[in-house]
Formats: C-alpha cells, structure tokens, sequence
C-alpha cells in the first residue's frame, strides 16, 4: 500500500533546510532498510549474512587488506571482523596472504571463488535494482545521486570534526 506523502513545507509553509534535512534522512534509512532486506535475501542464496557480505564486498572491491584496515572502514569492530574473515576462509571465500609489513597482522584477500561469489551476487543485486526504473522513470536520478554524494561528504567532514572534538 502507498501511502500519499504531504510535503513539509505544505505542513509547516516556514519549514527549515533542516527540516528538509530530516525528511530526505528518514527516507534514506527507510530505503536502506528495504535494500538491506532485499541484498540479505539475495546474499542468503550465496550462504552468505550481510556481515560475510559486507567483508566479501570490501575485499573484492578495495582489495587485500589487513583486518585492522578492513575494521578501520566500518562500522564493526576489528573482533568481528575477524570473526568473518574466519568464516570466508572455512568457505573457501578469502585468504590469509604474508604481509611483510608486519609478521603478526597478514593480509585477507579474495579467493577466486571468493571473486566469482561476489561477481554473481553483485549481478543479481544490479538486476533487481535495474527492475525497479519503471516506477522511478522520470526521476532525475543523476540530482539525486549527487545530493546524496554531498550529503555524505558531509556527513563525513561533521563526524571527523565532532571526533576530533571529543578527542581534544
């Protein structure tokens, strides 16, 4: 069921930036609830969780890395990576490679299965989105992908500043 949506600023005619902000942000983590839901079935079928997802994506798309650097990028902890990592690896899915660097910390790549899984599961994500463009046809896409790109641009600048606030 769709509900009909009333616009702020036909609520509240002085409605704020902030305000509008806040519409655009409870939309977001609404959508993201939705495609999270849709990327855990999709994942489910490879045996993956969103967690092993989220490593599996991140080793695929930015490469080997330690598990200090994979944690240094999310929103995990570096045990619980390291608790996926563990599981990818019974799986077939990553690898331990040597790190010169620093014998105690080794570098977690992608298998070539690992490789495979996510190029499979990446493409079956993409179809499902690509089904979605009837009901956005339209839509200025390109705007909206921008004014998100900028809102998490600073969102970012906001969180580094706030922490380098809390540190000081």
């Amino acid at each position: 069921m769709t509900r009909q949506r009333v616009k702020r600023s036909e609520r509240d005619p002085a409605g704020t930036a902030g305000e509008a902000i806040a519409d655009i942000a409870g939309e977001i983590l609404r959508s993201f609830e939705l495609l999270k839901a849709l990327a855990a079935l999709g994942a489910a079928q490879h045996g993956l969780t969103m967690s092993l997802r989220a490593i599996l994506q991140d080793l695929c798309e930015k490469g080997p890395r330690t598990v200090p650097q994979i944690a240094a990028g999310r929103t995990m902890t570096r045990q619980s990576i390291q608790a996926s990592v563990d599981q990818l690896r019974r799986m077939g899915l990553a690898e331990v490679r040597s790190n010169p660097a620093h014998r105690r910390s080794p570098i977690i790549g992608p298998t070539e299965a690992g490789e495979r899984a996510w190029q499979a599961l990446r493409q079956r994500e993409t179809a499902a989105l690509a089904s979605l463009a009837g009901p956005l046809s339209g839509c200025p896409l390109d705007a909206a992908r921008e004014t998100l790109h900028r809102l998490r641009e600073a969102l970012e600048d906001r969180l580094a500043q706030r922490r380098h606030e809390v540190d000081a």
